[in-house]
């Protein structure tokens, strides 16, 4: 079972994904500079990706709900580390940091159901972890 339905999150996503792409002119930083191309960029990758995705709000389904959820861990923490990562945190970071933050923690617990986390697992885990040392 997910903690989200795949259907809200389908809608969390184009939601998001609008979102981002407008977010230069919500907040007001449509400089033209990385701290706008981001975000529009980011959007578009969510909404692109999405259109592919196994669930429903995929019109292609090629990539599996787990890819997906790896995709958007990834944009997710790009979003937020950006202002730092470009060098653009004394212009504008808090929309970035706090979008990406919430896109990341919504996107990790999408994610944890498809985690096997078995004693038998964690226990090979740390063997092997012992044994290289």
């Amino acid at each position: 079972m997910f903690p989200l339905p795949r259907p809200v999150h389908a809608v969390l996503d184009y939601a998001f994904s609008l979102y981002l792409m407008l977010a230069p002119a919500i907040f007001a930083f449509g400089e033209g500079d990385l701290e706008t191309i981001i975000p529009i960029v980011a959007g578009v990758l969510i909404c692109f990706y999405s259109f592919f995705n196994n669930y429903d709000g995929g019109l292609y389904h090629y990539f599996p709900l787990k890819l997906h959820y790896l995709f958007d861990i990834t944009i997710g923490l790009l979003v937020m580390t950006s202002p730092w990562v470009f060098g653009f945190k004394d212009i504008i970071s808090k929309p970035h940091f706090y979008s990406g933050l919430i896109f990341t923690c919504i996107s990790v617990v999408g994610f944890l159901p498809h985690i096997r986390w078995t004693r038998v697992s964690i226990e090979k885990a740390f063997g092997q972890l012992q044994e290289s040392h």
